[in-house]
């Protein structure tokens, strides 16, 4: 007896129940079912040839939205605001959009229109208590394509981008800030009723929440984001340290995701720009890693650019130095330290500012990987020189560690152990300040700097390996010089 009309809701919904129960209720406002109060049963009228070719010809989404407005005008409110936020919706943060749209509901009745929503089949009840979520992906963009695009919608996202940003300041729940960045970012800046070096502020937030996460990717989009939002305003004058600020992070998203161009573009702005060689420091590291990178891993560029960054800084430091040069640094080390034992070093300050030796770090790393050794001593023995005068940091236990590689690469076992020692000194004293990655890279340095005929190869395979994944995947996922990976 139902044939006809079940095969015609059948080819609309292929048997999902949500979808049948709207498509249903479809027909029954176009009065093709319909209720006879005669003969107190349901019966549908296919003659109506108008609203049958209208429910053929449209889609369940069209459906939805006429079922959308069959609603509760507060209760359609509530709900396009709740599509505007995330699939999961909790009452507190649809309380909040309310109230700052004018509404004046307390925590109950937010409650109760959940509940109309649950009944109507539009939400469900999530695990977590006082959350809901959409029953369908559909449902959602229903509800947000119903605000018309242009005008309206650009207002309404900046509302909300403006609401879920208090709520965040109140409850700290990063997801907030996410989708706030995120509508006003997607505005034409006009629409932004508020100053754009806020919005740049923001941006710069949530793309640290974002690398804090690994999503290097998301994290450079907000970075590039926040970068637009500085463009109109007066060059470098205005929000110096905030510029400074995105275009460091901006050079180093772009560099871990190989986008070298970009980090180039990036790093000549901050060249260009930057008030002081302190605040290039960021700038020139990542340019001497570009180098190296981008001419397929040419060790012995990423070195050279590394000697002329240096150079700049005043260090006068010669790309191949003879060796007579390097027994001249040497010496000069060992006036330093007054006589005093290598080991004599951990007792000194820390440094306040270790970024000319974090330049050194990388250029030794460089030279090493090219085989240019009078280049890599040299810099050992300047960084002692800096040691003894301006205090140790971790960055000088990992030049120790590279000149210990080295050293037992030439069998000089004696000496290697002598840095090596001096490495694991000094990172003691810093256990806050290693990464994981820069941790597996020096344990596995300095499990190099151990006499193999103390160390039996089949005995220490399995820790390289292990140290080897750990650098392998974390260097990969935050993107730094594959020097760690070589060595091993």
């Amino acid at each position: 007896e139902v044939s006809v009309i079940t095969d015609l809701v059948y080819s609309k919904t292929l048997g999902n129940i949500f979808f049948i129960r709207c498509a249903l209720e479809e027909l029954v406002r176009k009065n093709v079912l319909y209720f006879d109060i005669i003969s107190y049963e349901w019966k549908y009228n296919l003659k109506l040839e108008t609203e049958i070719n209208s429910f053929v010809n449209n889609d369940v989404e069209s459906m939805i939205k006429s079922k959308i407005k069959e609603l509760d005008v507060k209760d359609q409110r509530a709900l396009i605001l709740s599509s505007y936020t995330s699939n999961i919706i909790d009452v507190g943060t649809l309380h909040s959009l309310l109230n700052a749209d004018g509404y004046s509901f307390d925590i109950d009745q937010v409650s109760v229109i959940f509940e109309r929503a649950v009944t109507e089949g539009l939400l469900l009840r999530s695990s977590s208590p006082h959350t809901f979520t959409f029953s369908h992906d559909i449902i959602q963009a229903a509800l947000y394509e119903s605000v018309e695009a242009g005008e309206e919608r650009n207002r309404l996202l900046v509302f909300i981008g403006n609401a879920l940003v208090s709520r965040y300041a109140l409850t700290g729940q990063e997801w907030l800030l996410f989708v706030a960045v995120n509508h006003l970012n997607s505005v034409p800046q006009e629409y932004i009723d508020f100053p754009l070096d806020k919005l740049a502020e923001l941006n710069l937030d949530v793309a640290k929440l974002a690398s804090s996460k690994a999503d290097v990717s998301q994290a450079a989009d907000y970075l590039r984001a926040g970068v637009k939002c500085l463009e109109a305003d007066n060059g470098w004058k205005n929000q110096y340290d905030l510029r400074l600020e995105l275009f460091n992070d901006l050079i180093q998203a772009e560099a871990t995701l190989g986008n070298y161009s970009a980090a180039e573009a990036a790093i000549e702005e901050v060249l260009q720009n930057a008030a002081c060689l302190d605040d290039k420091s960021v700038a020139h590291l990542h340019l001497i890693h570009i180098s190296a990178q981008k001419n397929d891993l040419d060790f012995g560029i990423g070195a050279e650019t590394g000697v002329k960054v240096l150079n700049e800084y005043g260090r006068e430091l010669p790309l191949h130095p003879s060796w007579l040069h390097v027994a001249s640094e040497r010496m000069r080390a060992a006036l330093k330290r007054r006589g005093k034992p290598l080991m004599n070093l951990i007792n000194m300050p820390i440094m306040e500012d270790d970024a000319i030796m974090r330049l050194y770090n990388d250029t030794q790393r460089l030279a090493n990987m090219s085989n240019n050794f009078p280049l890599a001593s040299t810099i050992l023995y300047r960084a002692t020189q800096i040691a003894c005068t301006e205090g140790i940091s971790p960055q000088f236990a990992q030049i120790a560690a590279n000149s210990s590689v080295r050293l037992v690469a030439e069998s000089k076992f004696k000496k290697a152990n002598r840095y090596g020692n001096l490495a694991r000194a000094i990172v003691e004293r810093f256990p806050q300040d290693q990464s994981e990655a820069d941790c597996a890279e020096l344990k596995a340095k300095l499990k190099m700097t151990v006499d193999p005929t103390q160390y039996p190869y089949r005995e220490g395979i399995a820790e390289f390996h292990e140290m080897y994944k750990t650098v392998s995947t974390i260097r990969t996922r935050k993107g730094t010089t594959p020097c760690a990976d070589s060595y091993l």
